[in-house]
């Protein structure tokens, strides 16, 4: 059960002023947003592990609200989930919350105190439920007591879980779902790494197209190279030959030249990139720490791409030699 439609009530002396900017919420309010969560036993015995102070609610039927609050929020500006929601809370502590009730039909917002039973690290924002929607604090307490002060008899989130094989016939299956339930939306992570993932295909095609205009570019800056070197080399060629030097072993020669360009400009580009890529991995391994994540990418070199880097140089250098002996040719 869960709802991002509630608001948590403070009297603003407790609010991070660096989340109010990010959020662009006014110094004049007094009620901010609030996700609330109830969760049956089960759901909150598979998150107990996410509790950094106080201790679980399962089981908690003492008649007040107690519950666990999540203080952490994303923040647009860093990329990670370390924006603080309220400056202090501590376990114990009451909050004032307002959230939509429905009461004999009629829907209202009503407003509640809940008691801290436990604060959750930050992880759990940013690796467990989903932040889809959520631009504040979150709440969870237990499905009774939800069921209690909003008067909801149905669940109305649905997790999914499932194989990768199994992945493109369930996401049809929820299209015709949305179709024939037109209230029904279909969030959370799988639904962002769907859209980013559609984004990165785009730039994926798009960077197939800058590498083959980049090696197209190289190509012929190769061949002007070696045409260069050979125009400018004319009488050695000559000599070359009336000293009795075959045509055979000057191709060969300049062959053997060719592929010390492409070795060459291979071995710098390789060096370069690595540098590149390293310092961008623990980069990204930078921000996933700082934002909760406990699996990081490898830092290493990357092997596979070094080699393809030293083949296509050396195949590229071949071509330019093959498109400049017409000139040699010419002196042959």
């Amino acid at each position: 059960m869960n709802n991002n439609d509630a608001f948590l009530v403070d009297n603003d002396r407790n609010i991070n002023v660096k989340y109010k900017k990010m959020y662009e919420l006014n110094d004049i309010n007094l009620e901010y947003p609030l996700a609330v969560r109830g969760y049956s036993d089960k759901m909150l015995q598979d998150r107990k592990s996410f509790i950094s102070e106080g201790k679980s609610i399962v089981g908690n039927n003492s008649g007040d609200i107690h519950c666990l609050f999540v203080n952490n929020v994303y923040s647009k500006a860093d990329g990670n989930f370390n924006l603080n929601v309220l400056k202090r809370i501590s376990v114990g502590d009451r909050l004032k919350i307002k959230i939509p009730s429905v009461d004999n039909k009629l829907a209202n917002l009503i407003e509640v105190e809940v008691t801290v039973s436990g604060i959750m690290d930050k992880k759990y924002a940013s690796s467990q439920d989903g932040s889809v929607g959520v631009r504040g604090g979150q709440i969870i307490i237990r499905e009774d007591d939800y069921k209690k002060i909003t008067g909801a008899e149905k669940y109305n989130k649905v997790f999914i879980t499932t194989k990768n094989g199994d992945v493109n016939g369930l996401n049809d299956f929820l299209g015709k779902t949305l179709l024939d339930n037109y209230v029904t939306s279909i969030g959370g992570k799988g639904e962002d790494m769907k859209f980013f993932g559609s984004y990165l295909k785009s730039e994926a095609r798009l960077n197939i197209v800058y590498q083959v205009l980049i090696l197209i570019l190289a190509t012929v800056n190769f061949i002007f190279i070696m045409r260069s070197n050979l125009i400018n080399r004319r009488e050695e060629v000559k000599i070359y030959r009336y000293i009795g030097m075959t045509k055979k072993v000057r191709q060969k020669i300049d062959f053997i030249e060719a592929l010390y360009y492409g070795i060459i400009s291979a071995l710098i580009s390789s060096i370069l990139a690595s540098i590149y890529h390293v310092n961008k991995v623990i980069n990204i391994n930078k921000d996933l720490i700082a934002s909760g994540f406990t699996k990081t990418m490898d830092v290493g070199i990357p092997l596979n791409q070094i080699i393809l880097i030293f083949l296509v140089y050396v195949f590229m250098s071949l071509i330019a030699v093959l498109f400049s002996w017409d000139i040699v040719r010419e002196e042959w």
